[in-house]
């Protein structure tokens, strides 16, 4: 098997039929799957999944009796991928290129150095409103690069949406860390446990797919989203033994991943801009440079903003 098309979804019946006919209208030089892990929801997001699987050979719905969530529901469905290569599309997002999986294993078939490859794709609120996710944001110095390491990648802040990721299923680590149970950002875990050892990261600058704002799998807490992510980055510092001490350990690089986590909600405007007070001054140090360019920069934002 070439591919497995990795599908984890929760209460999603509103969105799961757009999601899975976008990878079935992939159009594919080579033979993959479909595995969806319905994590036991309370809708008829099961009943969905099983129409298509009924449909359609490539698909397989797992079986499940009890929910497992989020970690346990990525492990299982990872169990079960087949193919040499897996994409990642959680059940309520979806791809919007024909061309996107063949983009991907192309990559992956030129370079058996990289490991990991995503790309570009927009932002949707649940208004139906669009916007390009990287370059809506450009807060990179510099940009994304086509071909990157894990060292580039945190160092710059720069955090893969899940729905635009494609590894090669040989750089999977033999088991996912035990702290991602209960954690809420396991694409960092993910993109981490995968790629630390040193395989190259791949990046495709052309938006295939849509990541949804307010769906299931983005709803969180501010409070308890920023807690989430620097107890994660500790706990990934030392499960890459300190290899990335200077960009998970390092605070101004943690701010500023924070930062670009926040910006895109409004209604967390003011937490976003506390954590790009907090990378200026912790990378440039509390003088009068930093207060100028803050203070420059704040401007323009606030009259973006507005």
């Amino acid at each position: 098997m070439k591919l497995s098309v990795f599908v984890v979804t929760y209460n999603q019946e509103n969105y799961i039929r757009q999601c899975l006919d976008s990878i079935l209208m992939q159009e594919v030089d080579f033979d993959y799957e479909v595995v969806i892990g319905e994590d036991h929801g309370s809708d008829n997001t099961r009943y969905i999944c099983e129409e298509y699987a009924a449909k359609y050979p490539q698909v397989r719905l797992l079986p499940l009796k009890e929910r497992l969530g989020i970690a346990g529901n990525w492990k299982r469905v990872l169990s079960e991928c087949k193919g040499e290569y897996i994409a990642l599309c959680e059940g309520d997002d979806y791809w919007i290129s024909s061309q996107k999986l063949q983009k991907q294993v192309d990559i992956l078939d030129s370079n058996q150095e990289i490991g990991y490859v995503f790309s570009n794709c927009y932002g949707e609120k649940l208004t139906g409103e669009r916007f390009d996710w990287w370059n809506t944001n450009k807060h990179y110095d510099p940009p994304i690069l086509p071909l990157s390491d894990l060292h580039y990648i945190l160092g710059h802040g720069i955090m893969p949406t899940t729905q635009t990721v494609c590894i090669r299923s040989s750089c999977l680590p033999s088991t996912l860390p035990d702290f991602m149970k209960g954690h809420l950002y396991a694409d960092l875990i993910f993109l981490v446990a995968v790629t630390w050892k040193g395989c190259k990261i791949a990046y495709i600058d052309e938006p295939l797919a849509v990541y949804r704002l307010g769906g299931i799998t983005s709803k969180y807490d501010s409070y308890k989203g920023v807690k989430e992510c620097v107890a994660i980055r500790k706990k990934l510092n030392k499960y890459t033994n300190y290899k990335y001490d200077y960009t998970l350990g390092d605070k101004s690089s943690k701010y500023k991943m924070l930062y670009k986590i926040w910006r895109p909600y409004k209604k967390y405007y003011l937490m976003a801009y506390y954590c790009y007070v907090k990378w200026h001054i912790l990378k440039y140090g509390f003088n009068w440079g930093t207060i100028k360019n803050i203070t420059r920069d704040t401007i323009k934002k606030f009259f973006k903003f507005i």
